[in-house]
């Protein structure tokens, strides 16, 4: 029996140290680029106040669009899809610095991002208030 379990033994470590580690995603410029969705979106009034699921409340015509960041440190705000009255096309710029992305002027604390999706929450001009919005890389 201890001839079985001893080579088993050391081909499981074998086996286990040879797998490579999941990649990590750093929030950075480069890895931010791309095309994304607003999935959620929250927003707090202020501190004793309910949070409010502001996304359920978005048209049809809101869920579908794309959100660009481009390398360029440009952003396009793109209406796809099913199309507003008006149409919600706009552009701006984008800047991010730690985990601080500014959008068109607004600061963004990121919460997560692992490539795939991001977080992040903006204060209001209240104490408390707080609007917090996911987007989905697609």
């Amino acid at each position: 029996m201890k001839k079985f379990i001893l080579p088993l033994f050391a081909l499981s470590s074998i086996i286990t140290s040879c797998q490579k580690d999941p990649k990590k995603c750093e929030l950075n410029s480069t890895n931010l680029v791309g095309t994304y969705k607003i999935t959620a979106n929250s927003y707090k009034k202020d501190a004793a106040s309910p949070i409010v699921d502001v996304y359920a409340n978005y048209r049809p015509c809101e869920k579908d669009d794309l959100i660009i960041f481009n390398a360029d440190n440009t952003i396009t705000f793109s209406d796809a899809g099913v199309k507003c009255a008006p149409p919600g096309d706009s552009t701006g710029n984008w800047t991010l610095s730690g985990n601080n992305v500014s959008i068109k002027g607004r600061n963004y604390v990121v919460s997560s991002f692992d490539c795939s999706a991001m977080s992040g929450s903006v204060s209001g001009t209240t104490a408390g208030e707080l609007t917090t919005v996911t987007l989905t890389r697609q």
